[in-house]
C-alpha cells in the first residue's frame, strides 16, 4: 500500500468536500484508543491485514504446486500400469490389437485422472483468490480508516509545530511567480517562524511587493490560508485530510 503521508505531500494545496467514514462505535473507540496510545501498533495492524491476505494466496499456491507434482508422479505411475495391463491383456489375447486397445484404454483413464487433479488444483487457487478478495473487502473499511487516522496523526506531529508550515508556505510562494502581494493567515503558534522567513523568501523568489502574516485564531495549528491577487490557497492538515478521504473513499 502506498503511504498515505506520501499522497498528502504531493496533493497539499487544493480544497474539496470531505466524506464521513462510518464504523461500528465500539470498534471505532478501540481503534481511537490504539491510535492515541500506540500508533505503531495501529500501523502493524494494517500491515497484518495485508499479510494475512497475502498468505491466503501463498498457501493456496503451495497446495496447487504440491497437487500438480503429485499429479505428475501419479500420471507416470498410471502410464506404467497402463503399459503393464495392456501388455498382459495383449499377451492373453494372443494378438497385437489386444495390447494396443487395452493400453490406449488405460492411458485414457490415466489422462482423465491427471486432468481431474490439475483441475482441482486450479480450482483451489481460484477459490483462494476469491477468499483473498473477500477478506480484503471485509477489512477494507478498517484498513482505510486506520490509514487515514494514522496519516492525520503524523501530519499533526509534523505540521502542528512552530516551524511546521514553513516549507509548504514556501512551496506556494515559489509556485506563484508574478504575484506581488501575499497575505498569510495562520494560527499564532506559527506566526514568528513564518515571519522569520519573509526576507529570505522575498530575496529568493524576487518578490517586489509585500508578504503580510496575520494571526487567525479560527485556524488550527498546522493550517494556513494564503491570499494572492489571483485567488486563495489553503494548505495544511485539514485540506490535506479532505483530499485524502476523497481519494480513498
Amino acid at each position: 500500500m502506498q503511504s498515505s503521508f506520501s499522497v498528502i505531500k504531493s496533493n497539499i494545496v487544493t480544497s474539496g468536500n470531505s466524506k464521513k467514514i462510518n464504523t461500528d462505535y465500539e470498534q471505532k473507540s478501540l481503534m481511537d484508543e490504539m491510535l492515541l496510545n500506540d500508533p505503531e501498533e495501529a500501523a502493524r495492524m494494517v500491515e497484518s491485514y495485508k499479510n494475512i491476505g497475502d498468505n491466503i494466496i501463498k498457501n493456496a499456491q503451495r497446495q496447487k504446486d504440491a497437487m500438480l507434482e503429485a499429479a505428475y508422479v501419479q500420471a507416470q505411475e498410471l502410464e506404467r500400469e497402463a503399459y503393464e495391463k495392456g501388455y498382459k491383456q495383449g499377451t492373453e489375447n494372443g494378438y497385437e490389437d489386444g495390447y494396443k486397445e487395452a493400453y490406449e484404454k488405460n492411458i485414457e483413464l490415466a489422462k482423465n485422472e491427471a486432468n481431474s487433479i490439475i483441475s482441482n488444483a486450479n480450482n483451489l487457487l481460484l477459490s483462494a483468490k476469491q477468499e483473498y478478495e473477500a477478506y480484503l473487502e471485509d477489512k477494507k473499511e478498517q484498513i482505510i480508516r486506520l490509514s487515514v487516522e494514522m496519516t492525520e496523526k503524523i501530519l499533526k506531529e509534523k505540521l502542528g509545530t512552530e516551524h511546521g508550515l514553513d516549507s509548504i508556505v514556501e512551496d506556494v510562494i515559489a509556485e506563484s511567480k508574478g504575484t506581488k502581494t501575499f497575505v498569510i493567515k495562520c494560527n499564532s503558534i506559527h506566526i514568528e517562524s513564518v515571519k522569520a522567513q519573509l526576507e529570505l523568501w522575498k530575496s529568493r523568489f524576487v518578490i517586489q511587493g509585500e508578504i503580510f502574516v496575520i494571526e487567525d485564531s479560527s485556524l488550527n495549528p498546522g493550517n494556513a490560508v494564503i491570499e494572492k491577487e489571483n485567488g486563495t490557497v489553503k494548505v495544511g492538515i485539514d485540506i490535506s485530510m479532505e483530499k485524502l478521504r476523497e481519494a480513498l473513499l
